[in-house]
């Protein structure tokens, strides 16, 4: 499970990365993918 800068839990395959962005990472059918926001409510 991934943390904010903050050091909240966020969920599984959800970041917050240094800049302040949101990261989601997934798999879908073997391709791996990548979601960036500056909204977490947005992203999820």
């Amino acid at each position: 499970m991934g943390k904010d800068l903050k050091g909240k839990e966020l969920g599984v395959g959800l970041y917050q990365r240094k800049d302040g962005r949101y990261e989601a990472k997934a798999t879908i059918k073997g391709t791996k993918i990548n979601i960036y926001d500056f909204n977490l409510a947005s992203l999820k």
